[in-house]
């Protein structure tokens, strides 16, 4: 172990602590989750029925909206919203005044349909396609601080064992040790 590394050790805990609370600070409980989805397929259950209207007047792509209507499911449901939003703000000037809804309120569809297409586990061919998202990056982050943190005090503390054999603890605590 380089000595450089040893004493990167702090900085890499202090970057790790950091990481680790950019992804906790994320996380929704089972009832947010529970209450995304609901609102989800409230506002799926307007745009969706109004994109078919739309489509039968000529004012949306009608083969967009026959594919956006094909998927199952609560991934689906999901990106359905976002393409829904997509589509309607593509189409907004020729739409506008036509629709049930505000353009505020069909980008507020779109974060939440993102939001929970984010949250959910989707099967192996939709997750090949879709694109990582900021929390897929700070788990991604923090997970590979971790790795490195782990590997590094390992090194110290065999280089510890060496010099100071079963008095290590006093000069190289366990890597999740609390101060005393």
């Amino acid at each position: 172990m380089a000595v450089d590394e040893a004493l990167e050790l702090s900085t890499l805990a202090a970057a790790c602590w950091l990481a680790a609370g950019n992804v906790a600070g994320t996380a929704l409980t089972p009832t947010q989750v529970a209450e995304l989805r609901a609102a989800v397929a409230t506002v799926r259950g307007v745009l969706l029925p109004t994109a078919v209207g739309l489509a039968a007047k000529g004012l949306l792509p009608a083969e967009a909206v026959a594919a956006i209507q094909r998927g199952r499911g609560p991934f689906d449901a999901a990106l359905d919203v976002v393409q829904l939003a997509a589509l309607l703000t593509d189409h907004w000037s020729a739409v506008q005044g036509k629709v049930p809804i505000t353009a505020g309120e069909v980008a507020e569809a779109a974060a939440a349909g993102q939001a929970l297409a984010d949250l959910l586990r989707p099967g192996e061919g939709i997750a090949a396609m879709r694109a990582p998202t900021a929390l897929d990056d700070a788990r991604q982050l923090r997970d590979g601080l971790w790795t490195l943190l782990r590997r590094r005090h390992r090194d110290l503390r065999r280089c510890g064992m060496y010099l100071w054999d079963d008095e290590v603890d006093a000069h190289v605590p366990a890597l999740q040790a609390r101060k005393r």
